[in-house]
């Protein structure tokens, strides 16, 4: 019994480790796609503090060059965006991943309670037979 218990035990920390090893992973994933959006988000931020300087700076021309020069800028900035894809924060596949392993988590709890209830059962069980067979064996012998 106790060689059983170890191999259980053995084979759920490799399991354990399996699990951790990828939830690691997927962590360091998320990191670097946080990275990754803010370094995007942190260039058009610069994009449109130039912009906006640019422009400031338009205003301080006479009108006539003043128009001509603001549409040229937003010709420019317009195309800007159309070249860019949206961002997005989180890519499909990564939530994808992320709720498997919510779902592994709700898949180990109920595994977890099963396995503790068909222990639990089959010892009251087998404790049961065991009592019955020392019942008996008093009753063979007269005691």
């Amino acid at each position: 019994m106790v060689a059983e218990f170890r191999r259980l035990h053995q084979f759920l920390e490799e399991q354990e480790k399996l699990l951790l090893a990828q939830m690691e992973k997927l962590e360091k994933e998320i990191a670097a796609q946080r990275e990754e959006q803010l370094a995007r988000l942190s260039r058009e931020l610069s994009s449109l503090d130039s912009l906006i300087r640019e422009m400031e700076e338009k205003l301080q021309e006479p009108a006539t060059e003043l128009l001509q020069d603001i549409g040229s800028s937003l010709q420019r900035s317009q195309e800007k965006e159309n070249l860019e894809d949206p961002p997005v924060a989180f890519p499909p596949a990564l939530k994808w991943r992320i709720w498997d392993f919510c779902d592994m988590n709700l898949f180990l709890e109920e595994v977890m309670k099963q396995f503790k209830d068909t222990l639990d059962s089959g010892l009251q069980l087998h404790q049961g037979k065991f009592q019955d067979l020392k019942e008996a064996q008093f009753q063979e012998r007269g005691v």
